[in-house]
């Protein structure tokens, strides 16, 4: 069974990112206001495919903002645009 978290972190880490900037990502996107009522350690059946695309969406444009901040020149970020 897997979390909205393992998700989330499996997600990017296809796409390239390393786990340790996969986690440091989601925990900036936890801290965003529209997020305080997801569950993030839930397992990812209890919550409808709606709800969990918008959470990627989150996700990925966060993405973009850690690789901007970070590493401009990193290939991922053409996977989150």
């Amino acid at each position: 069974m897997s979390t909205i978290r393992g998700k989330l972190a499996e997600f990017l880490t296809k796409c390239g990112l390393d786990p340790a900037v996969a986690d440091e990502i989601i925990d900036a996107y936890r801290e965003r206001e529209e997020c305080q009522e997801v569950r993030f350690e839930d397992p990812t059946e209890g919550y409808p495919p709606q709800l969990l695309n918008m959470v990627k969406r989150g996700v990925r444009a966060e993405a973009v903002k850690w690789i901007d901040a970070n590493q401009p020149s990193h290939f991922a970020r053409a996977f989150f645009v």
